[in-house]
């Protein structure tokens, strides 16, 4: 590949350096055939991704059924008891991916907040961040709120959900972190 510098995504300045690796930053790939890699300071947990990726199957398949029987209810057809919504195993299973996803939302909010580029950031822009993230995810949740009170005309309405509890306690950690 000759004397080109690895493509490295990151800043977009050229002169800042990696101290670990003594790689330049390069603003695009110098070699469209050499694939992006990540830089060291911004290396992900495998293990929070591939959680990331059960809950979300875990939260597709509840809401798939919940959504059928709401719209369609298919289960008084069926009669089959794991198609029932309002089984007992659905109840958990409802309860396991919402503490997945606020365990998870936790988690990475504090290694967000440790991470290696957020200690070169003072602590109140860090701060100002985690309050940030904690707001859009609350306001998503009220769009969710708006969108099924809109649908179901008032009736049974997303009042407070998973996304309004996990950006509120985006924002309520925010003073205590790296306390």
């Amino acid at each position: 590949m000759g004397g080109r510098a690895p493509c490295v995504t990151g800043p977009t300045r050229p002169d800042v350096r990696i101290d670990r690796d003594s790689v330049r930053w390069a603003t695009s790939c110098a070699n469209w055939r050499e694939p992006c890699r990540r830089t060291p300071n911004a290396a992900a947990f495998w293990e929070l991704d591939a959680l990331r990726g059960i809950a979300i199957v875990m939260m597709v398949t509840y809401h798939l059924l919940f959504d059928l029987d709401r719209l369609i209810p298919f289960t008084a057809a069926i009669e089959h008891p794991f198609l029932d919504i309002y089984h007992p195993f659905w109840d958990l299973f409802q309860k396991a991916t919402a503490y997945t996803f606020v365990t998870l939302a936790g988690v990475s909010s504090a290694v967000a907040y440790h991470s290696a580029a957020g200690r070169t950031r003072p602590r109140a822009q860090r701060r100002a961040r985690q309050y940030k993230r904690g707001l859009i995810v609350f306001c998503w949740g009220m769009v969710l709120t708006l969108i099924t009170w809109l649908v179901f005309r008032g009736g049974a309405y997303i009042q407070f959900g998973v996304l309004h509890m996990i950006g509120l306690g985006l924002m309520a950690c925010a003073p205590v972190l790296g306390n």
